[in-house]
Formats: C-alpha cells, structure tokens, sequence
C-alpha cells in the first residue's frame, strides 16, 4: 500500500463591527503523511455496539490487499446523527450531526485489536477513517 494524504483542521470567522471594522480569527493546523497504511470503514449502527477489528480491518487497499495495523496513529471519525468509537475501556470519541472529528490515539489505545462504535439511541451511520502502520 501507497498513500499520500493530509490531515488538515481549517476554522475561520469574520468578526464584522460596522462599516469600518473587521477582526479575522483564524485556526490551522495541517500535517502532510506520504506512509503507513489507512483504511476507510463505513457502516449503520444501533445502541448495540458493533466491533472493528484492526487486524484484518474491514478495508481492501487499492492494490487488492487486506489491511492490517500493528499501531494505530489517529483516527477519523463522522457520523449521522451522533456515535461513540472506543478505543479501549478508557477512550471514547464523538462524533455527530455529520461533522469530522479527529482524535490522535495515546498508550495502549494505539494496540488495541478492536474498536467498538455505537449509538446513543435509535440508528446512526459511520464512517472511521484508520491511519497508521
């Protein structure tokens, strides 16, 4: 597996006082990642938790290739209306309303062999986005 892709966080507002006054306010942050693997795992759950395993993921490579991951760096999570991703018994991540989160993995987390995604209530749709080597 080849990849080349980008992490990028982009928030930007215009604070507009009247005719004469602007104040911009800006957030970037952007890292470049040209190796290492990635796999995109999309899906529809309920408040029963669905498992991912890293080893294989649930992703066939471009190259026709099954994906497996010894440590995962960070991960990418969007969903509709609103999941939970744990990363082990202590790491939980959000996501809702359709927008991407980002999360950099930490300690045991980064070997953990399975993810877990649910809902709160109802069904939601997922897509985790896996990078790492």
């Amino acid at each position: 597996m080849s990849i080349d892709g980008r992490f990028q966080i982009d928030v930007l507002f215009h604070d507009v006082g009247g005719a004469n006054s602007l104040k911009v306010l800006s957030l970037e942050s952007g890292d470049a990642v040209s190796s290492g693997k990635v796999a995109l795992i999309t899906g529809t759950v309920g408040t029963s938790s669905v498992t991912i395993s890293r080893q294989p993921a649930p992703y066939t490579a471009a190259d026709g290739g099954i994906v497996t991951f010894a440590t995962v760096e960070r991960v990418a999570l969007q969903a509709d209306p609103h999941v939970e991703l744990t990363t082990s018994t202590a790491k939980t991540y959000f996501a809702s309303g359709n927008r991407v989160g980002v999360y950099e993995l930490t300690g045991s987390e980064r070997t953990a062999s399975t993810f877990s995604v649910r809902t709160t209530t109802g069904t939601a749709t997922y897509s985790l986005l896996v990078y790492g080597s």
